[in-house]
């Protein structure tokens, strides 16, 4: 596997940088499932895929800690990509990339947070990391937090937070701050 490709919903303001050959792009009202067959096929088309780069923005939601009663703003409910979004609902549909893409890297602001009260719940971002992998064969590189990033051309720079790397068997490790970033450093 040696391509390259960016899967990027333009309600991430900006214009995708270009480190890949084929950019997808799509909007709030294009269907999942007809990016799912669009990005396989390009796969098929370059024997593989080494990195697909998803860049969009990462759902959010207030949680309630019942412990000490504080409210947060946490992420982990998914990520904002075509109509459905890609979510613990709709994750599955990934399964028809299963040994095309070796690592997706996913550039969305808190796609692996996880809440102490949204574990294995609704929201458990790492969880629903952990099945992108599963469904995926492919390693998924997500972090815990909010990114911020340029717009012009699409740079996040260094990730905020912990990035973390999770792979097809449920493991999950730590990475480096610096590891996987869209545009390499010069």
């Amino acid at each position: 596997m040696s391509g390259r490709m960016i899967w990027h919903d333009k309600r991430l303001l900006g214009l995708a940088p270009a480190v890949a050959p084929n950019t997808h792009v799509v909007n709030g009202s294009a269907p999942l499932a007809n990016s799912v067959i669009w990005i396989a096929q390009y796969a098929q088309s370059q024997g593989g895929l080494n990195r697909l780069d998803i860049l969009c923005h990462g759902y959010e939601d207030i949680v309630e800690n019942t412990d000490d009663l504080q409210s947060q703003q946490r992420g982990g409910f998914g990520l904002q990509i075509c109509r459905e979004g890609l979510t613990n609902q709709t994750h599955s549909s990934l399964s028809r990339w299963y040994g095309l893409i070796e690592r997706i890297v996913i550039y969305s602001c808190a796609a692996a947070d996880t809440a102490s009260t949204n574990r294995y719940a609704y929201g458990d971002g790492e969880l629903l990391m952990r099945e992108i992998a599963a469904y995926t064969g492919a390693k998924v590189v997500a972090a815990n937090v909010t990114q911020y990033y340029h717009y012009s051309p699409i740079d996040f720079g260094t990730w905020e937070g912990t990035l973390y790397e999770f792979d097809p068997n449920g493991g999950r490790r730590a990475l480096s701050n610096s590891d996987w970033l869209l545009i390499p450093a010069r």
